[in-house]
């Protein structure tokens, strides 16, 4: 399937780093379509399943200016920011906390307080970290350490993850996407999207924690990153890739067939780390994989089966994610090029007691939880619009990629 210009117009918007762009998601889709802009149609009544995707909610949320206090860009920068957006304020801050080899590693801490007026999920998360060279690196997934917290007014919620990178001062800014709980349609009480992304503000990274110009800022990259982020039916699934140096230990921990099909001399070992999280009412079983690897000049390698296959290759298992619960694992593989693309689904049932105290059965038709297309490369860099392109275009998808009659 060749990728339409108006697909990747969207996609490279959206991972556009904040301030690289103030267009309007409605004017761009009206100039693709020939027509004035004008308001979007009323989005359908809120059954449970009706969403926007996170890449969705960042476009049609106001960017910060580049010459904006969240930005600041050319200008001396804290080790902080503190960001509110529309009642959910954001205050983060950074630490370098070791030398790792030839990497600086930071932590950083996210507060959140909810001070307006509605109950909101916080659903997806969205970093741009950029190293003084200038070099940018995006991190998307689900929730925040495995959680989707729900903030009612006067909340608070915190938490502490981390970066690396080789320079010894860099920035790191970003956003959140939320959605307002307790409304019967995909409109708040104001009439403003029951969905929106809040920003986190620009901050330094820095050895001494001390302010700094840090990094460039302004225009960025509109390459297809190393990871990506995806909700279908409240169900978001995560994936990050990194390459594999160690093909020994690769080869041990490989699935599939990748191994037999591939002389150890052409073989490209990548990990893909998934992370799923339920976000329906109720759980939810893990059936059945399906994820395609694209490489250029090679025919497209498939990872399917039941379940997934962790931590053991020999391992399988169909799990169930309790509500509002995530369940991480990984997918080893191999391919003959250093770079390409990974995308697919996975198929996921709701579940619910059995009659009589029996166990966990499978309630209702099964449904196509979509993995986004992620990059593949071997520095871990971002691939080029032109490449995902040509990749999609050399190896065209089947039909609608159906499996068991299964609808995405």
């Amino acid at each position: 399937m060749q990728l339409s210009a108006t697909w990747l117009l969207l996609l490279a918007l959206a991972h556009a780093p904040y301030g690289a762009t103030g267009l309007d998601l409605r004017d761009i889709a009206a100039q693709l379509v020939g027509s004035p802009a004008s308001p979007p149609p009323p989005p359908l009544a809120n059954s449970g399943d009706a969403e926007r995707q996170p890449a969705e909610v960042r476009m049609s949320t106001l960017r910060a200016a580049p010459s904006s206090r969240e930005m600041r860009c050319g200008e001396k920068l804290p080790a902080y920011s503190v960001a509110t957006t529309r009642g959910i304020e954001i205050f983060a801050k950074s630490k370098w906390v070791q030398r790792r080899g030839a990497e600086n590693q930071w932590s950083y801490t996210v507060e959140f307080r909810n001070v307006g007026k509605d109950t909101v999920q916080l659903l997806t998360r969205h970093w741009v970290f950029v190293d003084s060279d200038g070099k940018v690196s995006e991190v998307m997934g689900p929730g925040v350490i495995g959680k989707t917290p729900t903030l009612v007014p006067g909340q608070k919620y915190e938490y502490t993850s981390g970066t690396m990178f080789g320079t010894d001062t860099g920035t790191c800014h970003g956003s959140f996407q939320f959605v307002m709980a307790g409304s019967a349609n995909a409109y708040g009480t104001d009439m403003r999207p029951r969905e929106f992304s809040a920003r986190v503000g620009r901050m330094s990274l820095s050895l001494d924690g001390k302010p700094t110009v840090g990094s460039p800022c302004g225009v960025g990259s509109f390459d297809l990153p190393t990871t990506s982020v995806w909700s279908t039916r409240r169900v978001i699934a995560g994936a990050t890739t990194h390459y594999v140096e160690d093909t020994h230990t690769a080869q041990r921990q490989a699935n599939g067939k990748a191994v037999d099909l591939l002389p150890d001399d052409d073989v490209h070992f990548f990990v893909v780390d998934v992370q799923i999280n339920n976000v329906r009412a109720r759980p939810v079983r893990l059936l059945r994989r399906h994820l395609r690897f694209v490489t250029e000049g090679a025919a497209d390698r498939v990872d399917e089966g039941d379940g997934v296959r962790w931590p053991k290759p020999t391992d399988v298992h169909n799990p169930i994610i309790a509500s509002g619960r995530a369940y991480r694992f990984k997918v080893v593989h191999g391919v003959p090029a250093a770079a390409g693309l990974v995308h697919g689904y996975f198929e996921f049932t709701e579940v619910a007691p059995g009659v009589g105290g029996g166990g966990m059965q499978d309630v209702g038709a099964p449904w196509k939880v979509r993995l986004d297309v992620t990059a593949l490369e071997r520095h871990n860099k971002p691939l080029s619009m032109d490449l995902v392109n040509q990749l999609h275009t050399q190896n065209p998808l089947e039909p609608a990629e159906q499996h068991h009659g299964v609808e995405l």
